[in-house]
């Protein structure tokens, strides 16, 4: 029986001229996406996520936890 836990991730948000938002995920490279608001940024963020974890899964390989220096404000989310 496998137990779940809960992990949270660095989301490092920027918003853009035109008032929309892009991020992403500092832990995980290539989890990167946009939003009309930081909310939507967040939830799509969320979904990018979800789907490299799975990736990485199905591809068997290790997630880089690699923590670049902070330039962005950062925000955090929990899967």
């Amino acid at each position: 029986m496998a137990i779940k836990t809960k992990s949270t991730y660095s989301a490092v948000l920027i918003k853009a001229d035109d008032g929309t938002f892009s991020g992403y995920i500092e832990e995980v490279p290539g989890v990167i996406s946009q939003g009309a608001t930081v909310e939507e940024t967040k939830e799509n963020l969320l979904d990018a996520l979800k789907l490299m974890i799975r990736y990485y899964k199905e591809e068997s390989l290790k997630m880089i936890h690699k923590t670049h220096k902070r330039i962005h404000k950062r925000d955090r989310l929990t899967l």
